[in-house]
């Protein structure tokens, strides 16, 4: 099995755990590791003295003929996982890949939350592009998916499309004991956590702890990615060593003189 075989196995589980995590209301399957790492804001609130800074992200993903390679893309802090299955986005000749950016952004500076919501996240700003020319990804797979962890107790999550002034809420579920929330990725724009005035401000200020569930979520992604990969690879060794085997039997069976009558 060649590397590139190897990753996309990889992705492919990755893809089935977030799909398997939004499916059963977002319970990780390494939920309970470690608790949520202190949240990292671009604007902290005043008790968050130890904030460090969220980060950004960016990948490219290689689009064929048959639209693009499935890929997932992550902030190395864990705080937004966006999962692309194979051909979420269309081919787009003779463009050959396709540009993924995130950016955090504070969600006061932008459109106001409808309905007394309050952000319980940054703002991230989800952008993608074809490549070379750099056009605009007009439409993605509704099979692709897109979570963020939260500060605090969330039930909700939003999305504000680009150019436009008002969040639309998404169809979402608790993304395990993150705080945040999974749900269908609708494409280029804006997307934060929300929480409703009915749910309990439960932000816990402090610095990040070793190994917070983000992380935890993460390493138990590649862990399984990597051992089922490691697995299919030594079934195919496997099959490839038996087979070398009866190739052999067989030639030294053609060898052999035969008995004349």
């Amino acid at each position: 099995m060649t590397v590139e075989r190897r990753w996309r196995v990889g992705v492919a589980l990755a893809v089935g755990y977030l799909a398997l995590a939004f499916v059963t209301g977002g319970r990780p399957l390494f939920d309970g590791f470690a608790p949520p790492a202190p949240y990292r804001w671009v604007k902290p609130p005043p008790e968050f003295l130890d904030n460090q800074p969220p980060q950004a992200a960016e990948r490219t993903i290689p689009v064929s003929e048959d639209g693009s390679e499935a890929a997932n893309a992550s902030t190395t802090d864990a705080q937004v996982i966006v999962t692309l299955p194979r051909g979420a986005v269309a081919a787009r000749p003779p463009d050959a890949a396709m540009l993924l950016k995130i950016v955090p952004f504070d969600a006061a500076s932008l459109a106001p939350l409808p309905n007394d919501l309050r952000a319980v996240s940054n703002a991230y700003q989800v952008s993608l592009s074809y490549q070379p020319s750099q056009a605009p990804v007009p439409a993605v797979s509704p099979a692709a998916i897109i979570a963020l962890t939260g500060a605090s107790a969330s039930d909700g999550l939003h999305y504000l499309p680009p150019g436009a002034r008002v969040w639309l809420p998404v169809v979402s579920r608790a993304f395990g004991s993150t705080h945040g929330q999974t749900g269908p990725f609708q494409g280029g724009g804006h997307y934060v956590v929300t929480a409703s005035p009915q749910v309990a401000n439960t932000t816990v200020p402090g610095p990040a702890p070793a190994g917070g569930s983000g992380g935890t979520l993460l390493v138990g992604v590649v862990l399984v990615a990597t051992g089922v990969a490691g697995g299919v690879v030594m079934t195919a060794r496997g099959r490839r060593q038996a087979a070398a085997r009866r190739t052999r039997q067989r030639r030294r069976e053609e060898r052999r003189p035969k008995k004349t009558a």
